[in-house]
């Protein structure tokens, strides 16, 4: 159980950083063709209200940074660095479905050094564009929202109820950053294992 700590005396110059805006100082962030509206800055106060111990709002610069610099997030977040989306999660707003590093750990540890190896960057960044969400949602918000689409256009079934993603299960927790949100998976999504095996034995 991770420990939030909401500091409320800061909370409005926080949250006035972190607000959902779909553009950013370099180009506008392509968005899906069905998407919930961006969390408002009155939205996340809201929330922070209804149920603080689920929220976190984080005055990092972005997803990408946070997840590098938390350990619970850094075995994917080091894939997310051999890829070709980290300049994109520092700098545009995304949602990040996050595998926990004890999710990661389940996956052969052989498979993952193969598949950060640059002879697979394909792999890697098909892998990687899995996680990250163009569709702008939160796991604690209603939404009536079915499909998300990642940023390079697959699509997930999507319930709020259960908060499941696929078959994957999303915990309820997510922290926002100035550029994005990190939500924690219960799960990975697309790991290219017969892929992997493929090219470790034939070499193509």
């Amino acid at each position: 159980m991770k420990k939030v700590i909401y500091i409320f005396s800061a909370a409005t110059l926080i949250l006035a950083s972190c607000s959902n805006d779909t553009k950013t100082g370099e180009k506008t962030v392509p968005q899906a063709d069905t998407t919930a509206k961006p969390l408002t800055k009155e939205d996340w106060e809201q929330r922070a209200k209804e149920r603080p111990e689920l929220t976190e709002v984080n005055n990092t610069t972005s997803a990408y940074k946070y997840m590098l610099t938390t350990e619970d997030y850094k075995a994917f977040a080091d894939m997310v660095a051999l890829s070709s989306y980290a300049k994109k999660l520092h700098n545009e707003n995304f949602v990040v479905l996050c595998p926990s590093s004890k999710i990661i750990k389940t996956l052969d540890p052989a498979l993952v050094a193969e598949i950060k190896k640059p002879a697979n960057k394909d792999l890697l960044d098909k892998y990687v564009a899995g996680h990250i969400i163009a569709s702008q949602f939160s796991v604690q918000k209603p939404t009536e929202l079915k499909m998300l689409k990642t940023i390079d256009g697959r699509s997930y079934n999507y319930s709020s109820d259960s908060k499941k993603v696929g078959d994957v299960q999303l915990v309820e927790y997510e922290t926002q950053c100035k550029f994005g949100s990190v939500i924690e998976a219960n799960g990975t999504f697309d790991f290219p294992k017969e892929d992997l095996i493929r090219r470790m034995r034939t070499g193509k």
